[in-house]
């Protein structure tokens, strides 16, 4: 999961980051939890910004990428209400929401490579039966 601290002033997002770290550092079910550097916020936000990306004064959010050492679904909602009462300003984004699709995508995608893997191997298995049947019937017919 991701925690965004949605803050237009510098300073007051700063702690908020810093305070919102320390409690996910500290709580259970919590693996890792590492901000996000403002230089690689700003290098993935320079191709739909530009240069204008690197601007000090652009309120770009402080974020924490966080892993979850115990991946039920009760972990994550046990962080997301702890992390809820630091105020309005803190934003949990759950991966597991928008990857759900791309999961279910290949989930299909694997169960059709397995299909067709078994297709293959039926068509070869029925040359090879009626191969060995047309081989034994021109030895039948020659040796009769």
């Amino acid at each position: 999961m991701t925690v965004q601290i949605v803050e237009g002033d510098p300073v007051r997002r700063d702690g908020a980051a810093a305070r919102v770290l320390a409690a996910l550092r500290a709580m259970p079910g919590v693996a890792r939890a590492v901000p996000v550097d403002r230089a690689d916020l700003t290098r993935l936000l320079q191709p739909w910004l530009g240069a204008d990306g690197a601007d000090p004064q652009l309120p770009v959010p402080a974020m924490i990428d966080v892993d979850l050492g115990d991946s039920g679904e009760a972990a994550a909602v046990r962080v997301a209400a702890a992390l809820r009462r630091f105020g309005p300003a803190i934003r949990v984004d759950r991966h597991e929401s928008w990857m759900s699709p791309v999961n279910d995508v290949m989930r299909t995608l694997t169960f059709l490579a397995l299909a067709l893997v078994m297709l293959m191997a039926s068509a070869t298995a029925a040359v090879v039966v009626l191969a060995a049947r047309a081989g034994s019937r021109r030895t039948a017919r020659r040796s009769g």
